[in-house]
């Protein structure tokens, strides 16, 4: 089961998923890390949302 789920809109977003994950990881927290752009599609991120077990959506977007 998945606590918190980070959404990245793209790859130029790591290095900030990077530092969320490590604070993530430090609280000993499980979580899911995925790239889904809301503008490119839209329809994969409402899916995944649907589909999630977290409770808690850290969405990251623009670096």
């Amino acid at each position: 089961m998945v606590d918190i789920a980070v959404i990245m809109g793209s790859e130029s977003d790591r290095a900030i998923a990077n530092r969320v994950t490590g604070v993530l990881d430090e609280s000993k927290y499980v979580y899911d890390i995925q790239v889904i752009s809301a503008h490119r599609n839209p329809d994969t991120l409402d899916e995944y949302i649907a589909g999630s077990s977290a409770k808690v959506f850290i969405a990251i977007a623009g670096l």
